[in-house]
C-alpha cells in the first residue's frame, strides 16, 4: 500500500493536470453543441454545466502551476493569485448550483434558490476576501481556509443539488423519448456528480475548524492510502464521458420532431386524398 501511495504521489501533477483537462474537455464539449432549437429544459441549463467545467479546470490549473509562478511573484502578486484561483472556485460551484436549479425551475420548485444562490455567494465573497485575511496567520493559511469555506458550502450542497436535479429532468422529460443508452448516461452523470460532491466538497485541506480539522484531504489519504485526487480523477473522466455521451439526446429529440412531422405530412395527404 504505501509503494501504491508513494507512486501516485510522485505522479500527482499528471493526475491533476488530467483532472482538470476533463472538466475542460466537458465544458469545451457543452459550449460547442448548438442547443437553439431544442424545447427540454436540460438544454437551457447546460450553459451553467459548461460555465462549471471550465471554471473549475482553470481553478485546477491555477493550483498546479501557482508554485512556479509565486516564486517570480511579490507577496502582494501572489495574494492576487490566490484570489483569482479562489473566485475561480467559488464561481464554478456557483454555477454547479445554478445548474441544479435551472433543471428544477420547470417543475416550479426553485424560485427562491435563484436569489438565495447569489445572496450566499455575496456573503461568502466578502468573508473569505474581507473578513478572513485579517485573522490568517499568512497567505497559505487564508487560502485553505477559505477554499474549505468554498466547498463546504457551495461545493457540497451544490454537487447534490445538481445531481439530484439531473435525475428529475431524466426520468421526466428524457426517459419518455425512448433513449435508454442516453438514460443510462445521464443516471451514471447523476451519480458522478454526487461522488464529485462528496470528494470534492467534504475533502478540503486541514483546517483549524469543524469538521476540516478532522474530515479533509489527510485524513482521507491515511484511510485509503492514496489522495483523493487519484478518485476525484476518475470521477471526472467518468463525468465527461458520461454528459458528452450524453448529448445524443438533442439529436434524438430532433429525429423524434421530423419523425412526427412526417406523420403528420402523411395524415395531411391522406385525408386531402380521401377528401
Amino acid at each position: 500500500m504505501e509503494t501504491i501511495r508513494i507512486i501516485f504521489l510522485q505522479n500527482e501533477p499528471i493526475i491533476q493536470f488530467g483532472y482538470a483537462l476533463s472538466f475542460f474537455v466537458m465544458g469545451l464539449a457543452i459550449a460547442l453543441q448548438s442547443r437553439s432549437s431544442s424545447r427540454l429544459a436540460l438544454a437551457r441549463s447546460l450553459a451553467w454545466l459548461a460555465a462549471f467545467g471550465l471554471l473549475y479546470s482553470l481553478y485546477e490549473w491555477g493550483e498546479l502551476f501557482s508554485p512556479i509562478q509565486e516564486a517570480y511573484l511579490s507577496p502582494t502578486g501572489i495574494t492576487v493569485l490566490h484570489t483569482i484561483h479562489l473566485t475561480f472556485l467559488s464561481l464554478s460551484f456557483v454555477c454547479l448550483l445554478e445548474f441544479g436549479v435551472a433543471l428544477l425551475r420547470p417543475l416550479g420548485r426553485t424560485q427562491w434558490l435563484h436569489w438565495l444562490t447569489l445572496a450566499w455567494f455575496a456573503i461568502y465573497s466578502a468573508f473569505a476576501f474581507l473578513i478572513l485575511p485579517a485573522y490568517s496567520g499568512d497567505t497559505g493559511a487564508w487560502h485553505d481556509l477559505a477554499n474549505a469555506l468554498a466547498r463546504y458550502t457551495i461545493g457540497f450542497p451544490g454537487g447534490l443539488l445538481a445531481a439530484y436535479a439531473l435525475r428529475e429532468q431524466t426520468f421526466r422529460q428524457i426517459a419518455p423519448l425512448q433513449a435508454p443508452h442516453i438514460v443510462a448516461m445521464l443516471r451514471a452523470a447523476g451519480i458522478a456528480l454526487a461522488l464529485f460532491a462528496v470528494l470534492g466538497g467534504l475533502f478540503p485541506p486541514p483546517v483549524p475548524f469543524f469538521p476540516g480539522n478532522w474530515l479533509n484531504a489527510n485524513a482521507f489519504e491515511r484511510l485509503l492510502g492514496v489522495p483523493p485526487l487519484v478518485f476525484q480523477a476518475v470521477i471526472g473522466v467518468v463525468l465527461v464521458v458520461t454528459v458528452i455521451r450524453s448529448l445524443e439526446i438533442f439529436q434524438v429529440e430532433l429525429e423524434r420532431r421530423i419523425e412526427q412531422m412526417e406523420q403528420g405530412q402523411i395524415l395531411a395527404t391522406e385525408r386531402e386524398r380521401i377528401g
